[in-house]
């Protein structure tokens, strides 16, 4: 029993032992436990996606950067593949840009700060003003990588390392100089060189040169309005096709569809969405007999792209002509809006005038307010609308609003209230209303305290002598409520009008706004197909299409089905509002023999459906349907294929140029398509395999690319393809036919 305690006691201390050395290895690794003196921090990260790590040179541990955290020499900053970094250089107004899978280091020494490149992509961008003063007094910004020195202090540069260590630079603006040997060489714009260790420098200069998006700025577009990017480039001589090469990452560029210009017309323009991407224009020859006189094919540097969203903010009251009636003691009008975007700052702008030429209040207000209030002490009619601005680089641009008015009246009494919904004459249905009664909404009164709603139902008797018909009043609804909306419970088929009191703290009453009449009508439902509230509508042509379907009733009678769309408005007050009240050049109205419609729509987003079932030959409505929300939107292109994990990343054939190829199946891909390019960029193999395996025979010696596609049920290719290269032996055992002995009769 002794030995066991002691056996058992050796264990315990050992297990401790082990347990307060992994604490003290964890610690004494933690950034945090580190004592830095008196030393000051070089750089701090200015922004990040997703997660950005660092590491001091002589500890283990990789730990989490967050926004604006100090950055010391010595350390090694990374990112993962989904991750970037912009990491800012205060004493040299110098910003790093670290791409996804990237590593640098900092140093500082009395020459200034270093950064030792490691691995990935780079994009150095310096925001200081060489000519300005003190500039000279600023330390340098070196880089060093496969053993070369590179400043960095007067260029724009992007730099990429290769698995071997190769290093591609490329000058985008202003000009860097390569020490190498003891040795300084110069690099201009538009030219790149390699740089490899113990190598001499290769420059060589970009064949075609880019002129716009520039490195670094961003691109604004209008989504709503489905704005494309413009490409610019030098023109070349006539004889090439420029086409641009688009993706997610450097290594996975593929051909944007239909995004093609003639060499000589410098430009092309490509439909784009928000986000961050990687481009390249190339240049393909298409006259093949000046073969040597037109190089192909020609590439231009890869650059990132950021596209950001140019929305206007939206405005929400005053509504469109509204009437508006003010104390003359208190004529303040309260304007309210949306921003949209990332905005600096708004300007809220109300004039007397539709060219606000005659400005009354000009405020400039934080990007994140959402309303103001301005003072207008005359009666008449007043414009506005709201300008924000967008910080674009070194620029500012700006997105308006539409331009609204409003008309607005001075009265010591309350105003009578503005009936929104429902409208008049509007009709709704029976159906709709027994599941969720009836929203009454009107616009609020300034100063009111609360608001007296009064619910009628009209009874109509004809009469049998021809004298005018009687009607009877039945009084459903007298109510007081603090806000300006109120919801009813369930309405039986009939006429009904409805009216509003405003009444302020005092108990002074304002006068009844008019009666709005409407109708609850005893149709029968039709019922949709699917019975979410909201449904998509996803489409694969280049034009936006609106597809929905209901339920054949076989007790309805009819020989046709009326379709009404409109677009969602920004208030729902009633969903049937949106189609009973859009202006007319808005809805779109259809009539079909089927149960379902397909139509094509201006623009993605939100719209609202009715369908109704007309009789024949009265074309009287007999059936409705409730209204349903249909989301718009592209169906999403498949995902590219990735290749079999027991495939190597550089794929190598056999003697014969002979090679198996297989990949992962791809939900939703009904084929694949492969691509085999040559070392000039051509096509020389394409084939469609249905499954998820291919064989290639007797290939020609030489390098390839290998490009790998997935195609959905629509004979839609995959936005992005899977790459990888393939060597071909020069050694191959493929030997030329012989023919057999001629004989000449």
């Amino acid at each position: 029993m002794t030995r066991m305690l002691q056996r058992l006691a050796a264990a315990l201390a050992l297990s401790g032992g082990c347990f307060y050395a992994t604490v003290y290895w964890y610690h004494s690794g933690n950034t945090s436990s580190i004592d830095r003196g008196d030393r000051q921090p070089i750089a701090r990260l200015e922004s990040s996606v997703n997660e950005v790590q660092r590491k001091p040179l002589t500890r283990m541990i990789w730990e989490r950067v967050s926004l604006n955290d100090d950055l010391y020499g010595g350390e090694a900053i990374r990112t993962n593949a989904h991750s970037e970094a912009r990491i800012f250089f205060a004493r040299t107004g110098t910003l790093i840009e670290l791409e996804p899978e990237s590593m640098i280091v900092l140093e500082e020494g009395e020459d200034g700060i270093a950064l030792n490149f490691l691995s990935g992509h780079l994009l150095v961008r310096s925001q200081g003003d060489a000519t300005a003063e003190g500039s000279s007094d600023r330390p340098s910004v070196t880089l060093r990588s496969a053993g070369q020195d590179i400043s960095l202090q007067q260029a724009e540069v992007s730099l990429s390392a290769d698995q071997q260590g190769t290093i591609n630079l490329e000058v985008l603006s202003g000009q860097a100089q390569v020490l190498s040997g003891g040795q300084s060489q110069t690099l201009q714009r538009d030219q790149r060189a390699l740089l490899a260790t113990d190598q001499e420098v290769q420059v060589e200069r970009v064949q075609l040169k880019t002129l716009s998006p520039q490195a670094g700025t961003p691109v604004l577009i209008n989504p709503d309005q489905r704005e494309p990017v413009l490409f610019r480039w030098e023109p070349l001589p006539p004889g090439y096709q420029v086409i641009l090469l688009a993706g997610a990452r450097r290594s996975e560029l593929t051909p944007v569809v239909g995004a093609s210009a003639a060499g000589e017309a410098g430009q092309l323009t490509a439909p784009a969405r928000v986000g961050r991407y990687f481009w390249q224009l190339e240049a393909r020859r298409t006259d093949e007999a000046r073969a040597e006189e037109l190089p192909s094919p020609l590439f231009s540097s890869t650059q990132p792209l950021e596209v950001i969203a140019k929305l206007p903010p939206i405005p929400l009251e005053p509504l469109p002509d509204a009437e508006l009636t003010l104390r003359p003691e208190n004529p303040r009008v309260r304007m309210s809006w949306t921003p949209r975007g990332q905005m600096s700052q708004l300007i809220l702008e109300v004039a007397s005038d539709p060219q606000l030429q005659n400005k009354l209040h000009s405020l400039t207000l934080d990007s994140h307010q959402t309303s103001a209030e301005v003072e207008l002490p005359q009666e008449g009619t007043y414009y506005w609308r709201l300008t924000g601005f967008i910080p674009v680089g070194d620029k500012t641009e700006s997105a308006s609003s539409p331009l609204r008015q409003f008309r607005l009246s001075l009265s010591p009494e309350l105003a009578a209230p503005q009936l929104r919904s429902p409208e008049e004459d509007q009709i709704l249905s029976e159906a709709e209303v027994q599941r969720s009664g009836v929203l009454f909404s009107w616009n609020p009164v300034r100063e009111a305290a609360s608001y007296r709603i009064r619910l009628q139902k009209l009874e109509i008797e004809p009469s049998s002598d021809g004298t005018p018909p009687t009607t009877e009043v039945n009084t459903l609804l007298d109510q007081v409520v603090s806000s300006p909306s109120h919801r009813s419970g369930p309405l039986t088929p009939g006429l009904y009008r409805w009216a509003v009191v405003a009444t302020d703290q005092e108990g002074k009453h304002s006068k009844p706004s008019d009666f709005h009449s409407f109708r609850v009508e005893g149709l029968k439902e039709i019922q949709w197909a699917q019975a979410e509230p909201v449904i998509d509508s996803l489409y694969w042509s280049e034009q936006p299409q609106l597809i929905v379907q209901w339920q054949q009733d076989p007790s309805l009678t009819h020989l046709q089905w009326r379709v009404r769309i409109a677009p969602q408005t920004s208030q729902q007050d009633n969903l049937s509002r949106d189609i009973q009240s859009t202006e007319a050049s808005q809805v779109i109205e259809l009539k079909t023999s089927e149960t379902y419609i397909q139509t094509p729509v201006p623009r993605d987003g939100r719209y609202r459906v009715i369908v109704e079932a007309l009789s024949d030959p009265a074309q009287q409505v007999v059936a409705r349907s409730s209204v349903k929300t249909v989301q718009v939107r592209p169906q999403p292109f498949l995902p590219a294929p990735r290749f079999a994990a027991s495939l190597p990343e550089e794929l190598r054939s056999d003697a014969r140029g002979n090679i198996d190829l297989s990949w992962n199946p791809v939900p939703g891909a009904t084929s694949y398509q492969l691509e085999i390019i040559d070392a000039e960029g051509n096509k020389v193999l394409e084939r469609s395999p249905q499954g998820q395996s291919t064989q290639l025979r007797q290939l020609r010696p030489g390098e390839y690319q290998v490009r790998l596609l997935s195609m959905d049920q629509h004979q839609r290719l995959s936005r992005e393809a899977a790459t990888r290269r393939l060597q071909v032996p020069r050694q191959s055992d493929i030997q030329a036919p012989r023919l057999k002995r001629i004989e000449v009769q």
